[in-house]
């Protein structure tokens, strides 16, 4: 996997926020997902710049933390999406401009990761997993 510094992160999550993110979006969140944010729970990645189709140059700011304690966090913003309905969507980053990086899910176990467009709600896939995701920053 790629070797990212994260920048500016918070103490805040706990093993039992992933518990609380997964029951509520009733999903299970990848493996190296959880490993990292609990380690940089609201960091900003070094490498932050990635491609997608037809798009060169998308910026990954920081990851949404994972604890409610936080300013913006991976349960708000999934309520955001929900409209009081079970959506396939948990956001897990954000990009400077208010756009959402995401795991867009098949199942409760398979997903890829996605770019959601916050205007239009357009999704563009970045990659099929948060491995290949990390290794698509520069």
């Amino acid at each position: 996997m790629n070797t990212i510094q994260w920048q500016f992160t918070s103490d805040n999550g706990t093993i039992e926020d992933i518990k609380k993110i997964e029951e509520i979006t009733n999903v299970k969140l990848p493996k190296e997902y959880v490993q990292c944010v609990l380690l940089n729970n609201g960091g900003y990645p070094d490498k932050n710049t990635f491609d997608i189709e037809n798009e060169k140059g998308k910026v990954f700011e920081y990851l949404l933390g994972i604890s409610e304690e936080d300013d913006e966090d991976v349960l708000s913003i999934y309520k955001l999406f929900n409209d009081n309905q079970k959506v396939d969507v948990v956001p897990f980053g954000m990009d400077p401009f208010g756009n959402y990086l995401c795991f867009k899910y098949n199942n409760k176990d398979e997903y890829n990761v996605i770019f959601l467009d916050h205007e239009n709600k357009n999704e563009k896939f970045i990659s099929k997993d948060f491995v290949g995701f990390i290794n698509k920053l520069h």
